[in-house]
């Protein structure tokens, strides 16, 4: 079909969002194909049954400037299909078919949604997913997974003399690293990862299933997600492998979790999205797995971070999440009971913090060291970090936090200013306390139901104002000493 655009300003006026947002998509979006990296690019099709005797599909992309872009057919064809889209949003790939022939190919489209075929020229390829440089495709290519790449020739992946048929899925950054499934002769179906320079090899499965599916790898290609059932009995379960840690199954709700769906999983496979329909009533129930909390139904995710759906609507399914893990679509019904697609935001931003203290000296690296807050400012969502910037490389570093702030005071054996009062807490277990990066930077995920305080700990409530710092390790004139960041504050809500 011919591209056309459609402005969308008055309706979605760019795909930028505040805390809460929850609206709807343009109803063009009959399904949801990926997310762009930050969730401003949306890519999806419209689902076309003017011809009774053929449904056709038409790739459809949202941009950030609230523009429909609809993905060009080549001569002789009239469906797109689009399976996978680069982080940027630039480099879409997928199949084209013909209503005529039925012959279908696989295809490669620009962010304007000019098409270029890809190799083989036959009705032999499957496009299933695309490296988030966009410079790999991934797919098979007859019985055996395949990889294409800027010149759009089929690669097919090295396997080993038991795989009869494969199909690739994912994969990483750079398409270095491409996972999927491989089957042998007697049925056998096993989760692989491929590893350029190294081949392919068989992931374990779950203890208890002998099949599986790997279906997403990380940026950094060192964690795969996959699913693995059985019949008898039936379970579905979702999965986590890396190489130090081997193959965990993600838990349930309530409990086990025998019954999990996937749906898709952030760049650095720590946030997943699916179903767990192991909770009653079983429809749906849409689920956020986090690889460091419990599972969490999606509306008690969204009520934490204070996201109010669409006005009228019943939340249905989440199908997507953006590779930043901060961005949710999926599909709701409206109040007459018509499906509808929706875009979210969990609103997690940097810099979320108020400097209420800048009294450092500049360290051995020449810089006055400071401190920033990243997250989302709602206490139930538990989501923030601390980061601590311009460190001194090697600098081991611990975190402090209090809900009075106080006047600069200069510790013994410090050449920076203490500005918290009160009942300072530390952030002084193994894990927490760090050495700064070769940047210079130190990171801490909180925790807010376990803020340490001279007393144990203790939870960060809404309304609670909480101040922090970092205290770091440090040389003046030839001597150790120590040093402190700006000091913070964030008031929860």
């Amino acid at each position: 079909m011919k591209r056309k655009q459609l402005a969308l300003a008055a309706f979605l006026p760019g795909l930028t969002f505040a805390q809460g947002s929850i609206q709807p998509l343009p109803t063009e979006f009959d399904q949801l194909v990926a997310l762009s990296h930050d969730g401003s690019t949306v890519l999806g099709y419209e689902v076309d049954n003017s011809d009774p005797s053929y449904t056709r599909f038409n790739g459809v992309l949202l941009g950030g400037t609230g523009t429909l872009t609809w993905l060009d057919n080549p001569p002789g064809y009239d469906t797109t299909l689009p399976a996978a889209m680069s982080a940027n949003g630039q480099a879409i790939v997928g199949m084209v078919q013909s209503s005529s022939t039925f012959d279908q190919l696989a295809a490669r489209w620009d962010g304007s949604g000019s098409v270029t075929l890809l190799d083989p020229p036959a009705s032999a390829a499957r496009i299933e997913g695309i490296s988030e440089d966009g410079v790999y495709a991934v797919g098979n290519a007859g019985t055996k997974a395949a990889r294409w790449g800027a010149g759009g020739t089929a690669e097919l992946l090295d396997d080993f003399p038991a795989v009869v048929t494969s199909v690739a899925y994912d994969a990483n950054a750079d398409g270095s690293v491409i996972v999927g499934k491989w089957g042998n002769a007697i049925g056998l179906r096993r989760p692989f990862r491929w590893v350029e320079g190294s081949g392919m090899t068989s992931l374990p499965t779950p203890a208890g299933f002998t099949n599986g599916t790997a279906l997403s790898v990380s940026a950094d290609g060192e964690t795969v997600l996959g699913v693995s059932s059985t019949s008898s009995p039936a379970r579905f379960v979702i999965w986590r492998w890396t190489a130090a840690g081997g193959v965990t199954t993600l838990p349930g709700r309530t409990g086990a979790g025998n019954d999990l769906r996937f749906a898709g999983a952030d760049s650095s496979a720590t946030r997943v999205i699916g179903r767990d329909l192991s909770v009653s009533p079983t429809a749906f129930q849409p689920t956020v797995w986090d690889a460091d909390r419990p599972a969490v139904g999606f509306f008690d995710f969204t009520s934490a971070r204070a996201m109010a759906p669409v006005p009228g609507s019943t939340f249905h399914q989440v199908t997507h999440v953006s590779g930043d893990g901060h961005v949710f679509a999926g599909f709701a019904f409206d109040a007459s009971g018509t499906p509808f697609p929706w875009i979210a935001s969990e609103g997690w931003s940097a810099g979320i913090q108020t400097t209420t203290c800048v009294h450092g000296v500049a360290n051995q690296a020449g810089y006055v060291s400071r401190l920033r807050i990243d997250g989302i400012p709602f206490a139930a969502a538990n989501d923030v970090s601390l980061r601590a910037e311009e460190l001194p490389p090697g600098a081991f570093t611990m975190f402090i936090a209090s809900q009075t702030s106080a006047p600069p005071m200069i510790p013994p054996g410090s050449v920076g200013a203490l500005c918290l009062g009160g009942s300072i807490g530390r952030y002084n277990r193994v894990s927490e306390v760090q050495a700064a990066d070769a940047l210079g930077v130190v990171t801490l995920d909180l925790d807010l139901t376990g803020t340490p305080n001279p007393g144990g700990s203790t939870s960060v409530l809404a309304g609670q104002t909480w101040h922090y710092q970092g205290w770091h390790r440090d040389v003046a004139q030839g001597q150790q000493t120590a040093n402190f960041t700006s000091a913070v504050n964030l008031m929860y809500q």
